[in-house]
């Protein structure tokens, strides 16, 4: 009996939602590899997020109960870092370094109540990415993965703060 009053209460936490916005910018055709000879980022970085997040789907939830809750990931926004020369009579050094924004929320499946709603950007530190310019190489998608696990993680830690789950 005090184990219902002081215990806390377990939920069972499903995956729901994982999306990765396509890249607009201008940045990209400079930042990430050509398309037609490798898989796109926004592809690398959607099965990256699946193999993070091994939970079960709730699309596949034959009945929900109030202890259920979803998971949804977002990928807005993300760059590689680049380093090239601009020609405006000058040459001008353009740099920027990786950065990888995540949006998740945590819902319950029953009546999709939001319980917590987490935004997370994570830069790639200017000395890693200067360390990394020394062999000026061009964008290499495996920068973007230490980015990926390091947001993942801080959005876990202030999902897990604001529903008070330790």
């Amino acid at each position: 009996m005090l184990n219902k009053l002081f215990g806390k209460k377990t939920y069972k936490l499903y995956l729901g939602n994982i999306h990765v916005v396509e890249r607009k910018d201008l940045k990209r055709f400079f930042d990430q590899p050509l398309p037609l000879l490798f898989e796109s980022n926004e592809s690398l970085l959607y099965r990256r997020l699946e193999e993070l997040f091994e939970l079960p789907s709730a699309q596949n939830l034959k009945e929900v109960s109030r202890d259920d809750l979803a998971i949804d990931i977002i990928i807005p926004s993300y760059q590689g870092g680049s380093f090239m020369f601009g020609l405006v009579g000058v040459p001008v050094p353009l740099f920027w370094r990786p950065k990888l924004q995540i949006l998740s929320q945590i819902y319950r499946l029953q009546d999709s109540k939001v319980l917590s709603k987490v935004k997370v950007t994570t830069k790639q530190p200017w000395r890693q990415f200067f360390k990394n310019l020394i062999p000026f190489q061009q964008f290499d998608s495996d920068e973007l993965e230490p980015l990926l696990l390091m947001s993942c993680a801080k959005a876990l830690e202030q999902h897990s703060k604001k529903l008070d789950i330790h």
